[in-house]
């Protein structure tokens, strides 16, 4: 069985830590353009009507 992976471990490269929790505001503003390009690529159910 595996184990759970401590937060306090996880970290980015070339960085000290990263909390895994928090959000905003954004550390990393490359992330967020690469998670807004990713969802350019297709669609979101957030733009299609779902009734």
């Amino acid at each position: 069985m595996s184990q759970r992976i401590d937060p306090a471990n996880k970290r980015l490269l070339n960085c000290q830590r990263v909390d895994v929790n928090q959000l905003i505001p954004l550390k990393y503003h490359w992330a967020w353009e690469h998670y807004v390009n990713g969802c350019a690529n297709h669609w979101m159910p957030t733009e299609v009507p779902m009734q």
